[in-house]
């Protein structure tokens, strides 16, 4: 065992015996997490390589979850922060995550998406100061652009669309370009908290306790909501999406000034985004890394890559659907 872990636990538990240390499966990231069993209690540790090269004071994990306690949203108390070996120990949220939940089923479903749609709302309704973070980072043009790029980089050098042909790929440029550019409105902007899918969202007797908040940033109100309701890595049926979708208008849809039509236009747009977004990062991780755990979830987004309206905006959707429903998952990788 990695004796600058040992030491870390030991100043920090000063007094309570360390009695377990396991390793957890992390995310897609290059962090690490370790469940610490004490004497009295369970704790998560976590090594983050940019913790050390975060300015002091300016922690963002730390940062955020300051913010968001203040808001009353449940998140883990920081224990300990080390930035000199890259450690910090915070609560431990359990091991039941929506996630499991969702798979077991049963009447409890509906009220456990309830309360992770009023923990995102709170988060939405946190008034913005962009001179804080996390307020400095933003879903613009610019962003949006990158994570739509990553996803062609990576499907293509992974194998995974090796039968697009140029025409295909000057034809996606394009589209994700526009994309973009339809999905950046900055006065309708509210803080996301960027990764809102059922593996970040604890249960703790009974409330909601959310984890993996450092990459919060601003955009618009459909981003988290499409990481719920087109989760990656657990599929929730129509009508429980349906109820929650009317719940987040009547929320902020006419807040902003949209009519429902407009609403869930850019809440499917926001969809493919986010969707190809989630995808890119599998490619990275099952091509580069050899993360082969990512391939259902990889499978599942794709199946996601499909609209029911047919209108201006929606054409252009369908015209980069049908390249990718057709091309996508040649490639080696996600065999």
């Amino acid at each position: 065992m990695d004796e600058i872990l040992l030491a870390f636990l030991r100043r920090s538990l000063p007094g309570q015996g360390v009695t377990s240390i396991i390793p957890l499966a992390g995310d897609a990231s290059t962090r690490q997490y370790f469940r610490i069993a004490s004497d009295s209690h369970s704790y998560i540790l976590c090594h983050d390589p940019l913790l050390p090269l975060a300015e002091k004071n300016g922690y963002r994990f730390a940062l955020v979850q300051s913010l968001f306690r203040s808001q009353g949203i449940s998140v883990p108390d920081i224990h300990t922060i080390d930035s000199a070996s890259g450690y910090l120990l915070v609560s431990d949220c359990g091991d039941l995550a929506l996630e499991q939940a969702a798979s077991q089923g049963g009447s409890e479903l509906k009220d456990l998406y309830q309360l992770a749609l009023t923990a995102m709302i709170s988060i939405q309704k946190i008034s913005i100061n962009t001179n804080m973070v996390p307020f400095d980072l933003a879903f613009g043009r610019e962003k949006l652009s990158e994570e739509l790029f990553f996803f062609l980089k990576y499907g293509r050098d992974g194998g995974f669309l090796q039968e697009l042909q140029p025409n295909h790929i000057r034809i996606l440029e394009k589209e994700f370009l526009y994309l973009a550019e339809f999905l950046d409105i900055p006065k309708k902007f509210v803080l996301n908290h960027r990764d809102f899918h059922c593996r970040n969202i604890h249960i703790q007797q009974s409330q909601i306790c959310l984890i993996d908040f450092q990459d919060a940033r601003l955009g618009l109100p459909h981003y988290d909501l499409v990481s719920l309701l087109r989760d990656s890595y657990r599929e929730i049926k129509f009508d429980l999406q349906q109820y929650l979708i009317h719940r987040h208008y009547d929320s902020c849809g006419e807040l902003f000034g949209w009519d429902f039509q407009e609403y869930t236009t850019y809440y499917m747009i926001m969809a493919l985004q986010r969707n190809l977004k989630a995808m890119g990062t599998f490619f990275y991780q099952i091509s580069k890394n050899r993360n082969y755990r990512y391939q259902d979830a990889l499978i599942r987004t794709l199946s996601y890559l499909h609209t029911d309206k047919e209108n201006e905006i929606t054409a252009k959707i369908l015209r980069i659907i049908r390249i990718l429903r057709k091309e996508s998952l040649h490639g080696s990788g996600a065999t």
